[in-house]
């Protein structure tokens, strides 16, 4: 709308002051802009004009009782506006707006037949033209508008398609939230490989504590994976020192779980474990959905020649990733701790102090109110017709 232009800033709220059947006060509309000002506007058009003395005269009696009028109201607007499709000279503008400032008002513009025909021929005005005039744009016009809206266009577009896909996303990982947490798998992404790190030994013990929940009101339940170098028994002998790593899970006191080796490629960039299949999560000791995650706080520690390594730490669980942190976001503490593993490491080992690796809150914590975790793949649709034909 031109009266834009008067204030230098945006409309935050424009309303129709014109109430069905009852008078409209002097203003045919409100307006608030963000700087705070209330402008009234109010409209005089005429019949098939001339652009006569007397309707002139007309505009200018209309100009003039319409403000009188708003000076009766409880709360006088900053501005006035006035539209009129007669075209006055810029002299008799200029009596009326000074006739306006005379009785209080801070500002004070008049748009006639000439100022809105130049505006309506804008790229601003070319959509309203088109919308309540339902004039026909010409192909120059049409380019004029799509030269100055169509970016605006597509991004609106973009946005609002990225926001309904947003919105599908995160119901899709509530109705996922209910199925039965099966796996997990946690991943230190490195800066470099390890075997350009000169580190022989690392071990990263993972903790996440869960909120006690309906089914289980008591204490909050701890869930604990180690991964580290090697393949090793229970009593920490090492049983082969190639490109191997061990892992185990447990529960508070329970008896190690789900100890076993797989392959550790330590020319790559990443550690990572995986829990899942036949073990605790899988035979129902862990009694959680995914949706449980919500909440539950994640605790890792680290030999303190790996911290530095660290770009990055990911989580995920039942084929989603449930956290994402990066490099700029880790924070590494000299804090001492104190730990109690299922593999036994020598003297030599934990002369390589423990830190612990996460965010500025500590613990770290999942929040699935503030984020939706990302699906890592798309499930395949069954298709009967390769079978039924």
């Amino acid at each position: 709308m031109p009266i834009d232009a008067f204030d230098g800033s945006k409309i935050l709220k424009c309303n129709d002051a014109q109430s069905p059947g009852g008078p409209d006060g002097g203003r045919d509309l409100e307006a608030i802009f963000e700087t705070g000002l209330r402008a009234w506007v109010a409209v005089g058009f005429q019949n098939s004009v001339s652009d006569s003395p007397a309707e002139k005269k007309q505009a200018a009696k209309k100009f003039k009782s319409d403000l009188q009028r708003m000076l009766k109201e409880p709360e006088k607007p900053d501005v006035f506006v006035f539209f009129t499709n007669v075209s006055l000279t810029p002299g008799e503008k200029k009596l009326l707006v000074q006739f306006a400032k005379g009785k209080g008002f801070t500002f004070s513009e008049i748009f006639d037949r000439e100022q809105l025909r130049i505006w309506l021929d804008t790229p601003e005005g070319l959509a309203a033209r088109y919308r309540y005039l339902e004039m026909e744009l010409s192909p120059a016009e049409q380019q004029a508008f799509f030269s100055r809206w169509g970016e605006d266009i597509q991004s609106l577009i973009v946005n609002s398609q990225t926001t309904i896909e947003n919105r599908l996303r995160r119901l899709e990982f509530q109705v996922d939230g209910i199925l039965p947490l099966r796996s997990m798998s946690f991943h230190l992404f490195l800066n470099s490989p390890l075997s350009e790190s000169g580190i022989e030994h690392f071990r990263i013990p993972w903790r996440l504590f869960f909120l006690p929940w309906r089914n289980r009101p008591s204490k909050p339940l701890c869930f604990q994976i180690l991964a580290c170098d090697s393949q090793r028994n229970r009593k920490g002998e090492v049983i082969q020192t190639s490109d191997s790593l061990s892992h185990a899970s447990w529960i508070a006191k329970k008896s190690f779980d789900n100890e076993g080796s797989s392959i550790l490629n330590r020319s790559g960039k990443q550690i990572a474990v995986w829990e899942g299949g036949d073990s605790i999560m899988d035979r129902g000791l862990l009694d959680a959905a995914l949706g449980d995650l919500d909440g539950a706080a994640f605790v890792i520690n680290v030999n303190k020649k790996l911290a530095p390594l660290i770009s990055g730490i990911v989580i995920t669980a039942n084929n989603y990733c449930v956290a994402a942190i990066p490099k700029d976001l880790i924070r590494v503490s000299d804090q001492v701790v104190s730990e109690t593993l299922p593999f036994r490491f020598s003297t030599e080992e934990l002369s390589d102090p423990w830190v612990r690796v996460g965010t500025d809150s500590a613990p770290s914590y999942f929040n699935f109110s503030g984020h939706t975790p990302e699906r890592l793949f798309s499930p395949t649709i069954i298709d009967p017709s390769a079978v039924v034909k």
